[in-house]
């Protein structure tokens, strides 16, 4: 894989493979309001394109797209996940250790979201009904649990529950009731609420030891940037990555 070092900062796209037409990405400029590039799978580099090397003041945007390979959360494959893209596993797999290395931020958006956690050491409940169609998003009670509508596009959701509790923050979950089914994607059931008596679907996760911000939504679905979803996730992604709000890049959550 060629890559070339980077001296701007600039947000780092990787770009989904089973979406390679360059202008596809573009809806992802407003979105984060940062000078962005492109990093590409390497089969889809054009002759003489080279690959970004991430530093500390970069922020790596992984996109939606099939399941992440069980394998990365320590799981079998179940009959109800998708076939995985191996090559693009490895490829994200590899961007996300290069960021770790130097201490760059992550956002993952869907597909994206899962990937960091599972790499951040959480895992994924495979197949879970109810969250094929957009539902309310549950702000937690520091936000007075304020609500608000969430795209929503998948049958899989993050289970950060796994790791200590320190090392993650929810900054949203769906709704009660939302979801339901949860298996483990052989049609057997993963008894979430009594292995955590506090379980909800996460929809958005930041896990700190990573500086990994997963976002379960579509933000870039929304016809208007001004939308509740838009707008918060924008919040997020400014006061927990791209402002540095104590010193050794210590974030503090509010």
């Amino acid at each position: 894989m060629e890559i070339a070092p980077s001296k701007t900062k600039e947000l780092m796209l990787i770009m989904s493979p089973d979406s390679c037409d360059r202008g596809t990405e573009l809806h992802f400029l407003s979105l984060f309001e940062r000078p962005m590039i492109i990093v590409i799978p390497p089969k889809y580099l054009l002759e003489g394109e080279i690959n970004p090397v991430p530093h500390k003041d970069s922020v790596l945007l992984f996109e939606g797209g099939t399941d992440v390979n069980p394998t990365l959360y320590k799981q079998e494959l179940g009959h109800c996940t998708q076939a995985p893209d191996s090559q693009r596993d490895v490829h994200e797999q590899h961007y996300f250790e290069l960021a770790q290395k130097v201490g760059a931020a992550c956002v993952g958006v869907c597909r994206g979201a899962q990937l960091l956690c599972a790499l951040s050491g959480g895992e994924l409940i495979q197949d879970v009904k109810g969250h094929d169609k957009n539902h309310n998003l549950v702000l937690p009670d520091k936000y007075k649990r304020l609500e608000f509508q969430t795209t929503s596009a998948h049958h899989q959701v993050m289970n950060p529950y796994v790791l200590p509790r320190p090392e993650w923050t929810s900054f949203g979950y769906a709704k009660d009731g939302t979801g339901w089914h949860h298996n483990d994607g052989n049609g057997r059931k993963s008894k979430v609420w009594k292995k955590w008596k506090d379980w909800k679907d996460q929809e958005i996760v930041w896990f700190k030891k990573t500086r990994s911000l997963s976002i379960q939504g579509h933000p870039e679905y929304y016809k208007t940037e001004t939308s509740n979803f838009v707008l918060y996730c924008r919040f997020l992604i400014d006061f927990l990555i791209l402002r540095e709000r104590a010193a050794n890049n210590e974030i503090q959550t509010p």
